[in-house]
Parts: C-alpha cells; sequence; structure tokens
C-alpha cells in the first residue's frame, strides 16, 4: 500500500471512529441525580449522571466489588436469589470474570492484588463500603467503556476491511478499493443499529467488548491466512499465539464466543482442504506450511488462558 493510499486510509478510518462515538454519545442513556457530600464535611450534593439498564447495573455492582476486595471478582453473590441458607456464599454468577476484572483495573487504577491469593495475606480488603461518591464514580466509567470500544470497533473495521480489499482488488484498483471499503466496513459498524445499541453511553453491558474481540480475532486470523503470511512457520506460530490469547479472553468474558472459536476452527480446515494459489502462482497444500504452527500455538494458548476462569468457576463443583 503506497504512502498517500496509507494516509487516506487512516483518514477515513478516524472519520468513521469519530462519527461511531457521535452517534453513541447522541444516543446515551440514563438518569441525573445527586451525590450527597462526604460526612462531617457540610459540602453541597454533587450532580452527576448514572445509568438504569440492569446489567449495567450488575456490572457496577460486581466492580465494586471487586475494587473493595483485592481487585478480584466474585463468582457468588449473597443477594442473587436471596435469601440463602446459613453459610452459603450465594448464588452462582453466570457472567465469567474477564470483563469484569478488566473493569476492576480500571476502575482500581492497578492489577488484581496477587498476595490475596495466599492464605497468610491479609489482602487489601477496605474495611468500610465504598463512599456514595467512589460508587458513582464506577457506574460512570462501567457506563462509558462500552463507547470507547464501539469507537475502536468503527476504526479497526475500517483498517482491516482497507487491508483486505487492497490485497484483493486488481493492482490498478487498490487504492481506490481500499479506500471504499474503509469507508463501507468502518461506517457498518457506526451506524449498525445493534451494535450502537450495546454501545452507546450509559450501557455498561459487555457485549461491545465482546465484539471488539470478535473483529480483532477475525483481523488476525484472516491475515495469518492470506497466502503471503501462511508460508512462514514462525510468524504463523507468533500470529495463532495471538489469536488464541484474543480467543481465550473472548470465551471468559462471554462463553456463547465458543462459536467464534469454531468459526476460526473451520477456516483452518478450509484452508488446509482447498488448493489455495500459493505467492509464486502454483497450488496445493505444501505452500501452507504454517498452518499446523497457527493452529497448534491458537489453540494451546487460547486453552492457557481459559483454565484459570474454569478452575475458578462456581459451576465446575455443580456441572464439571
Amino acid at each position: 500500500m503506497s504512502p498517500p493510499v496509507r494516509v487516506a486510509v487512516a483518514t477515513l478510518a478516524c472519520l468513521c471512529a469519530l462519527f461511531a462515538l457521535w452517534v453513541r454519545a447522541e444516543n446515551a442513556i440514563g438518569v441525573t441525580y445527586d451525590v450527597p457530600a462526604a460526612a462531617g464535611t457540610g459540602g453541597e450534593p454533587e450532580r452527576t449522571w448514572g445509568s438504569y439498564d440492569p446489567d449495567t447495573l450488575y456490572h457496577v455492582r460486581r466492580v465494586a466489588r471487586g475494587v473493595e476486595h483485592d481487585g478480584w471478582v466474585a463468582s457468588h453473590d449473597l443477594r442473587l436469589d436471596h435469601p440463602h441458607e446459613p453459610g452459603s456464599l450465594g448464588t452462582a454468577i453466570p457472567w465469567p470474570p474477564t470483563y469484569d476484572l478488566l473493569l476492576t483495573a480500571l476502575a482500581r487504577r492497578a492489577g488484581p492484588d496477587f498476595d490475596a491469593l495466599f492464605v497468610d495475606s491479609e489482602g487489601t480488603t477496605v474495611d468500610a463500603a465504598l463512599p456514595t461518591a467512589e460508587r458513582a464514580r464506577i457506574e460512570r466509567l462501567v457506563a462509558t467503556v462500552p463507547m470507547v470500544c464501539g469507537t475502536l470497533a468503527a476504526l479497526l473495521a475500517a483498517l482491516f476491511g482497507a487491508g483486505l480489499a487492497h490485497r484483493l482488488a486488481p493492482e490498478d484498483r487498490r487504492g481506490l478499493a481500499a479506500c471504499a471499503a474503509a469507508v463501507v466496513c468502518g461506517l457498518t459498524v457506526a451506524a449498525t443499529f445493534g451494535h450502537t445499541r450495546y454501545s452507546h453511553l450509559g450501557n455498561g453491558d459487555h457485549h461491545a467488548f465482546v465484539s471488539l474481540l470478535h473483529l480483532v480475532l477475525l483481523g488476525l486470523t484472516g491475515s495469518a491466512l492470506c497466502r503471503e503470511h501462511i508460508v512462514q512457520p514462525v510468524r504463523s506460530a507468533v500470529r495463532g499465539g495471538l489469536a488464541g490469547v484474543v480467543a481465550g479472553l473472548l470465551v471468559t468474558s462471554w462463553t456463547a464466543s465458543i462459536l467464534w472459536v469454531a468459526l476460526v476452527q473451520a477456516a483452518l480446515v478450509l484452508r488446509l482442504a482447498l488448493p489455495f494459489p500459493d505467492v509464486e502462482g502454483g497450488s496445493g497444500r505444501a505452500n501452507a506450511r504454517g498452518l499446523p504452527l497457527f493452529a497448534t500455538s491458537f489453540h494451546k494458548t487460547a486453552l492457557l488462558v481459559l483454565v484459570p476462569a474454569v478452575i475458578e468457576s462456581p459451576f465446575s463443583s455443580t456441572t464439571p
């Protein structure tokens, strides 16, 4: 891709991202309310905003509990399906932990406290519930992150689409094809109702984050399977490892994302079975010598990312 085309594609992708951000900000949902001043300060209540989406508010609760307890999110909740028998941990939380761990790290401005995992550790658990102002800050954070994810998704869709079009178009039309693909792909993500619905300001659910990871996974896999890259064993292994990390984060953020892993597996089988032409114009399966390394590193890395969440799953004892 020539420098002028690169500049044009980057500019169009950024414009699509700005449009996506505007759409999500203009379609914001939420409520305004007063946050009382800290006790004993005599200050005036502070006007702020929050979300009324129920899934968002439960993410807020889970993140607030994580901030209170070492940065680790809980797998059970006594306030779900209340009341419980004495000594019960509460109802198992059906959501996997990765998305809420990310939000908790953003809220704490630090990762989880690994020292708290040791038996003799006192941890960093706070002695009292979070102040109302801090909970309001967490609510605003949770309700804003998906908007950022939606904006990044539009940007990446434009860039990935431009790259694919430039690779497939006739040589004399590659620049035009790349620019057109950037606009179409970027605006499709930016303006699609379903994507906007789950990534506008005020919605803190995990689907916009999952959609962004889906896009990254497809982009990595598509790049790795192109005929110029699949003949490179070492780079294929690296790309497979990166795609495996993304796949593991996907499944541990939303369990149904296992379907996207199956889609990648189907693409690998097709790439192996079909005699695509190689770089020199020949055909056959030997030109895909990087494919086994991509597949191996993809699956092994994804399993490594999955293992901690599987071990800590509240359902591992009831439905192993």
